[in-house]
């Protein structure tokens, strides 16, 4: 089981690597995954590295504005984003049933992270599960999804602390 979430974290990274755009870093994104490094330490993460935040970063392509609690829902890069604020511990496990390795955290702006990707709920037909999402909050992993997607297929829903 170890050696299997190994090589899929090693296959995701693989991933990430392939998609990665040459956008340049600025200053304040680098820091901002240095204080996100620090805030998951904080909380106990171990696998969990700045190079591995960076890619991350990179990824990213929404200039817009970003979600907020007092907005509660925004036309986002993939879609409609709302927010929701649930116990992920069901979640969690069903990532981890499913071979998707990854720990729990939650970012300083209060986003519900697992690894370095925010936790989404999606449409599973547009969004298929454990695939990534551009958010306007950052790169989501999809593991999850709800009523809210027969209403609006394109709907991300983004699990915060809020």
């Amino acid at each position: 089981m170890k050696r299997e979430k190994k090589r899929l974290s090693a296959v995701l990274l693989a991933a990430v690597i392939m998609i990665l755009t040459a956008l340049p870093q600025n200053s304040l994104c680098v820091q901002a995954a240095a204080d996100d490094l620090a805030t998951a330490q904080a909380q106990g993460v171990q696998f969990l590295t700045q190079d591995y935040l960076d890619l991350v970063e990179s990824l990213k392509m929404y200039q817009g504005p970003a979600l907020t609690k007092g907005m509660g829902t925004m036309q986002g890069p993939a879609g409609m984003e709302q927010w929701y604020n649930l116990d992920m511990t069901p979640v969690i496990r069903q990532l981890a049933q499913k071979g998707v390795f990854g720990e729990y955290w939650v970012r300083g702006d209060g986003c519900k992270m697992y690894g370095p990707f925010i936790m989404v709920a999606a449409n599973y037909e547009l969004h298929p599960y454990a695939t990534l999402v551009e958010t306007s909050l950052g790169i989501g992993i999809v593991c999850d999804t709800g009523g809210f997607a027969q209403k609006d297929p394109t709907a991300v829903d983004i699990a915060v602390n809020w």
